[in-house]
């Protein structure tokens, strides 16, 4: 295992994709210091319209779906899921 950089964070769109498809509409952002590699969640909860960006990339946004796509087969292939059921009763290796 390799812990990825807050700079290939930021470049590869990943930080932008999490926190616009999960982190913002629940009123949460994700951060990263690129100096320390640290990250964060500030906490917008109270916010009503929560956080959004000026103008999210359109060029990150395509590579994260193509990085999900190159592994998507792959993990559903090795786990029958892509993204991992909240069914307990199915046994799956640990991730």
């Amino acid at each position: 295992m390799v812990n990825i950089t807050a700079k290939e964070m930021r470049e590869s769109g990943l930080l932008q994709e999490v926190n616009r498809q999960f982190f913002h509409p629940i009123g949460l952002a994700l951060y990263v210091e690129e100096e320390t590699n640290n990250m964060g969640v500030l906490d917008y909860r109270e916010d009503a319209e929560g956080v959004t960006f000026e103008k999210p990339s359109v060029e990150k946004a395509t590579n994260v779906s193509k990085i999900q796509q190159a592994r998507m087969i792959e993990r559903v292939r090795a786990l029958g899921f892509w993204i991992q059921p909240l069914d307990h009763s199915t046994e799956h290796h640990s991730v």
